[in-house]
């Protein structure tokens, strides 16, 4: 999920994401986060890989844990898709990358 003080709701779901309890949800609760509304494909069958993908996102704020990883930035997303348990990943000039479940 994503959250705005900005905005009205606060919190929300990425595309392709749903509120894992929506009713603590629309009560305001919403640390809980979100959970996708299909699995993954390396989840479904493991032998169709390559048809998941990522949505780009800019000015977040990255998790305060994450895994780095000796890859440039190409290599950082192509890592992260090998790897059913990857969750996301980024790539920053001054770090390098970074990938988290």
């Amino acid at each position: 999920s994503y959250c705005n003080t900005r905005r009205n709701p606060i919190c929300n779901c990425f595309q392709g994401f749903e509120p894992r309890h929506p009713d603590q949800w629309q009560n305001g609760n919403w640390s809980a986060g979100c959970v996708r509304k299909t699995n993954l494909q390396c989840e479904r069958n493991s032998s169709l890989i390559g048809e998941d993908g990522f949505l780009g996102v800019e000015h977040l704020k990255l998790p305060d844990f994450a895994d780095l990883l000796g890859f440039d930035e190409q290599g950082c997303k192509n890592q992260c898709m090998k790897n059913c348990s990857c969750r996301a990943h980024a790539y920053v000039d001054t770090i390098g990358c970074m990938a988290w479940g």
